[in-house]
């Protein structure tokens, strides 16, 4: 029965929609940007307030809302959910980004990839020091192809724009923990207040994550990584302070993160390990 009930409002759902295109597309098209479920962001992508829906260049916005209840917390995690982006974390020091199937992976210190991020305004794009946490996020906006007007020269496959929460004229504290399998652990706490005579406030977020290494350790001492390669031990604190008055608003913000994990794996074509061989598919 309550299959022909969803059929039954499938039909007139359509004839419905049908009517609304027949009296005018215009119509339709400000029904559809109400529809319940749909979220208007405003970015910053093009160096101004605007509604994600009037820029016109492709891009790909999330709330601060959407990554706390996903989960995504890192850019492997947000890759996952945004089409034509890859990211691959070989360690935290040597990312890879592609974007459309073009990859700015170099691993030189002193190389700027070809996919430019910008956290709060400034730019960390070289390949040690752009992969930071995405925790307490206001959002994130990911935009495809070349950006270089805005975005500097070496945004010639896109630019990932993080923007993070700021201090606010509000009084609250929150904490959130997940754990798994593994030995994976999550914890984040984020508090704000308001600090002096409603024009200055404070913020402090801060955030931990712990995983055991997901390959095993084949050397036959264990000495490198007796609990696995590829391991996650990240901590990371934000403080963020903000004044406000009727002509200004001035905000301080200071980012801080710790990566200890265990050796990366890797094997070489050309250095022989300690047992088997260096051919990268052996028989």
């Amino acid at each position: 029965m309550l299959i022909h009930v969803t059929r039954a409002l499938m039909g007139a759902a359509s004839v419905i929609v049908l009517t609304a295109v027949i009296a005018g597309a215009a119509s339709a098209q400000e029904a559809g940007a109400e529809a319940e479920g749909f979220e208007r962001v405003v970015v910053t992508a093009q160096k101004r307030s605007e509604r994600n829906l009037d820029v016109p260049i492709n891009i790909t916005t999330y709330s601060g809302r959407f990554l706390a209840d996903q989960g995504i917390s890192d850019f492997e995690a947000l890759s996952a959910f945004t089409p034509g982006l890859i990211v691959q974390e070989q360690s935290p020091n040597n990312p890879g980004f592609v974007i459309r199937g073009l990859t700015s992976d170099s691993g030189e210190a002193n190389i700027e990839p070809r996919v430019s991020i910008y956290q709060d305004g400034v730019s960390i794009s070289r390949s040690r020091g752009s992969v930071v946490e995405l925790f307490d996020m206001e959002r994130i906006e990911v935009l495809k192809g070349p950006q270089s007007t805005l975005f500097g020269r070496s945004a010639l496959i896109g630019a990932i724009n993080l923007v993070q929460n700021k201090a606010k004229d509000d009084t609250f504290a929150n904490f959130t923990v997940s754990a798994g399998d593994k030995g994976q652990l999550r914890g984040t706490a984020v508090t704000n207040a308001v600090l002096l005579n409603d024009e200055l406030y404070g913020r402090v977020a801060i955030t931990a994550r712990t995983h055991d290494g997901i390959v095993d350790n084949i050397v036959p001492s264990g000495t490198l990584a007796p609990t696995g390669l590829s391991s996650t031990d990240l901590i990371a604190g934000r403080v963020s302070l903000r004044r406000e008055t009727a002509a200004s608003t001035f905000d301080l913000i200071v980012n801080f993160q710790r990566d200890t994990p265990d050796a990366t794996a890797f094997k070489s074509g050309v250095i022989p390990a300690f047992t088997g061989t260096v051919d990268m598919w052996p028989q």
